[in-house]
C-alpha cells in the first residue's frame, strides 16, 4: 500500500511537521512522556469508564469488539489530551476549541 498511495508525498517533511525529527525511524514525541490528570481523563469520552465497568462487572454480556473499542476510546484520549494543548494554541479560532474541555484548567497543567 505504502508503494501505491504515497510514493510521491515527501516523507521527511511529513515527520518534521508531524513533531517527529527528521530521521527515519524516530518516532518520540517529548510530550507522550507527560501523563495526563485522572480527573482530565474522566472529563474525555466519560461513558467510556462507565461502559468499561458494565463489562467488567457482568451487568452486559462479555463482548470483545466493544472491550476493544472502550480500550481504544482511553488510549486515545491520552493522545487527544497531550495535544489539546497545542491545538488549543494552534487553532484558536477553529470551534472544537469552543468546547469546554479546551478551558479546563487543569488541561495547561499537561
Amino acid at each position: 500500500m505504502s508503494r501505491s498511495y504515497v510514493t510521491g508525498l515527501p516523507r521527511q517533511g511529513m515527520r518534521f511537521l508531524g513533531g517527529y525529527g527528521t530521521e527515519k525511524g524516530i518516532f518520540y514525541l517529548g510530550r507522550s512522556a507527560l501523563e495526563p490528570p485522572i480527573d482530565l481523563q474522566s472529563k474525555t469520552f466519560p461513558e467510556a469508564d462507565e461502559w468499561m465497568d458494565k463489562l467488567n462487572s457482568a451487568v452486559i454480556t462479555d463482548n470483545v469488539a466493544a472491550l476493544g473499542f472502550l480500550q481504544l476510546l482511553k488510549t486515545t484520549r491520552i493522545a487527544f489530551l497531550q495535544e489539546a494543548s497545542r491545538m488549543n494554541y494552534d487553532f484558536s479560532r477553529s470551534r472544537i476549541t469552543d468546547y469546554y474541555l479546551f478551558h479546563y484548567p487543569l488541561l495547561f497543567t499537561v
